[in-house]
């Protein structure tokens, strides 16, 4: 039994990949990448919470998989027009690296992290949109091996003689709503950046470009460690003077 399922995401915080960047990267290309040359964006791809129609959810250890499965994977928009592929529907980005987290409430949520090409026309139009909150949400393409009943367990697979045959998905039963509950991913084909998605709950974090440094962080960073050499906190007519007295 193959099912699909097409869930949805949002921008979330880029992983800092540090010096493993270059090495991510270089494992999808056929020469060495410079990360100078490509873009770099992760988004909050899938978790397992029910989705928008209440009728699907997919299990916290499929969340797990898919980070396997999805390096590798090819960007798309839309699906390539919901799968009705053209040339035009070539890759605009590929997923590099994935990871999962536990929310607060328990939910396990997948990360993805793709790279599109830096001046670009297509590729600097995915960095600039994704930043401008144009293209918000994502969607994933998997095909899972199982799927069972949220209430009683059982495969929804009518072909299996154990199958569920009492309950009907997206009916509630005694104030518990039936969904087909996705485990056993078997691949991750593509994933896409979309208009709207199956998902709710995700939302856009902050963005940090690896190999980089916000004129922010460069000062706390200084503060630090000119706090560390002069075994003073900074502020004050009187920090500015050990500090050039350090220098001195």
């Amino acid at each position: 039994m193959i099912l699909r399922a097409m869930m949805t995401g949002s921008l979330a915080k880029a992983h800092e990949f540090g010096m493993e960047l270059t090495d991510k990267l270089q494992r999808w290309a056929p020469r060495a990448i410079d990360p100078g040359d490509v873009h770099v964006r992760t988004f909050l791809a899938a978790h397992s919470r029910p989705s928008r129609d209440e009728v699907l959810r997919i299990r916290e250890g499929a969340i797990k998989k898919m980070a396997r499965l999805y390096p590798g994977a090819p960007v798309l928009r839309n699906h390539g027009g919901a799968f009705g592929m053209s040339a035009e529907d070539m890759p605009i980005a590929r997923v590099f690296d994935a990871g999962t987290r536990a929310a607060d409430d328990k939910a396990e949520e997948l990360l993805l992290s793709f790279y599109s090409a830096r001046g670009d026309e297509m590729g600097d139009r995915v960095a600039r949109y994704v930043d401008l909150g144009l293209w918000m949400e994502s969607s994933i393409h998997a095909r899972f091996g199982e799927g069972f009943c949220s209430i009683c367990g059982k495969t929804m697979d009518d072909t299996q003689r154990n199958c569920c045959s009492e309950h009907e998905l997206g009916t509630e039963y005694d104030g518990e709503m039936a969904r087909l509950e996705l485990d056993a991913p078997l691949e991750t084909p593509e994933f896409s950046l979309v208009w709207s998605g199956r998902l709710v709950g995700t939302r856009a974090l902050a963005r940090e470009i690896p190999g980089t440094m916000t004129v922010a962080q460069f000062a706390r960073r200084r503060h630090s460690w000119l706090e560390t050499i002069t075994g003073r906190k900074p502020g004050g007519n009187g920090w500015l003077r050990t500090v050039a007295a350090a220098r001195g």
